[in-house]
């Protein structure tokens, strides 16, 4: 798989959350919406976790794509 695009975009109503996508081969694979400010404890560990699986998943992408 080839990582086409990593964007990362600010929304004007909520500037703590961003919205991170990451797309392979035109298709998406995975899209979160993180709103760091607003989270309570429980929620707040769950986007962690998440978002320790995303850059794992670009990392994996990236070292694959690197291998090539």
């Amino acid at each position: 798989m080839t990582v086409i695009l990593i964007s990362e975009i600010h929304f004007l109503s909520n500037p703590q959350g961003a919205f991170a996508m990451l797309l392979f081969e035109d298709q998406l694979v995975l899209s979160m919406f993180f709103a760091w400010k607003s989270c309570i404890a429980e929620r707040l560990q769950t986007n962690l976790d998440q978002l320790q699986i995303f850059w794992s998943k670009i990392g994996q992408s990236l070292l694959h794509f690197k291998s090539k």
